[in-house]
This record gives C-alpha cells, sequence and structure tokens, in this order.
C-alpha cells in the first residue's frame, strides 16, 4: 500500500484524515483574530467552577469579514472587524 501525499500550504503531509487536519490546525496561513481597525485581540483569564477551580481560557473577540468604506480612497475594501467596531461606527456616523 502506497501513502499518498497532501499538500498543506509549502508542507507535505500524508493523506491521513488526522494527520491532515492536524497539519491545518498548526500551518503558518492559520487567520489571527485580530480586529484590522482597534487592533482588539484575545485576551485570557479563567474558567471558574463552582468549586472556584480556575482553569485557564481565552476571550476571543466577535470578528467577521466586512466590506468597509476606506476614507482615503473612497473604494470599499474587505476588513476583518469586531462586531463592536461596526456598532461605534454605525453609532459615530449618525
Amino acid at each position: 500500500m502506497s501513502i499518498r501525499f497532501l499538500r498543506v500550504g509549502s508542507k507535505k503531509v500524508a493523506n491521513c484524515w488526522k494527520v491532515a487536519r492536524i497539519a491545518l490546525l498548526f500551518t503558518e496561513f492559520q487567520m489571527s483574530k485580530v480586529c484590522q481597525i482597534t487592533g482588539k485581540k484575545p485576551s485570557s483569564g479563567n474558567n471558574r467552577s463552582h468549586a472556584c477551580n480556575a482553569t485557564k481560557r481565552r476571550f476571543l473577540p466577535n470578528i467577521v469579514k466586512k466590506r468597509v468604506l476606506d476614507p482615503k480612497t473612497g473604494k470599499m475594501k474587505k476588513m476583518r472587524v469586531a462586531v463592536s467596531t461596526l456598532r461605534t461606527m454605525d453609532k459615530k456616523a449618525r
């Protein structure tokens, strides 16, 4: 039985769904969770159980891809923006 290889980014990995899935998680092409306007990014904290045990967790910003008007060029541009930023922009536009 021959092993076929699958190209993930610039790396060759075995054509096995487990290996490919793990490789996709650790590629250099993973999107960042950062707002391109405000710079809002993930913060860390703790989950607290009823017994007050602390386990580490991440608080991720609610990031969506949106077409936003660029004021310098006057053209629409696709950006990754936090929803809270969109709400603030909508509020300031009134």
